[in-house]
């Protein structure tokens, strides 16, 4: 039965039970929740026992991947780039099983860190990280919306000073 699913492109694509299956699965979700979303949204269904023997079908494993380390260290190095040298390991961690669809150990990837960039390493385990430095013409001209999506007024010292 073929189903639709966004590409990473933004564009629908037939997709099969297959690529169902191992996008949910890739995704972290439980079995439980992967039956609910393949009989809610997609009209497929399959009793719990078929659908943990799928996996196992298809090759996907969650624990005990054989990792390619040089592989890993350009990925590590790309993630790095994109999200900041403040991102730590779980953040790069998640990214790699999510946008790279590789599970490595994340003992492994907080030790890559640590090799890649031991300052940020300290800085992150010593819990003082750089703060972001603002320039604002003046006052309510600069909004920040952190990862927690907490707004936040940014205001230079020469607004405050001007408006003394």
């Amino acid at each position: 039965m073929n189903v639709s699913l966004l590409d990473t492109d933004n564009s629908w694509a037939p997709v099969d039970e297959r690529e169902l299956i191992e996008y949910y699965f890739n995704c972290g979700y439980s079995y439980e929740v992967i039956l609910e979303f393949l009989d809610r949204y997609h009209d497929i269904s399959m009793s719990l026992r078929t659908l943990k023997r799928r996996p196992s079908a298809y090759g996907l494993k969650r624990k005990k991947h054989e990792v390619d380390v040089a592989q890993l260290w350009d990925l590590i190095k790309v993630e790095m780039a994109h999200a900041g040298a403040q991102s730590g390991y779980r953040s790069i961690w998640h990214a790699l099983r999510h946008i790279h669809k590789i599970h490595p150990p994340r003992k492994m990837v907080a030790d890559i860190l640590k090799e890649l960039d031991p300052e940020a390493s300290l800085a992150r385990k010593s819990r003082k990280l750089r703060r972001r430095k603002y320039l604002s013409p003046g006052p309510n001209s600069c909004w920040h919306v952190d990862g927690k999506f907490i707004f936040r007024f940014c205001v230079n010292f020469f607004t405050c000073v001007a408006y003394i």
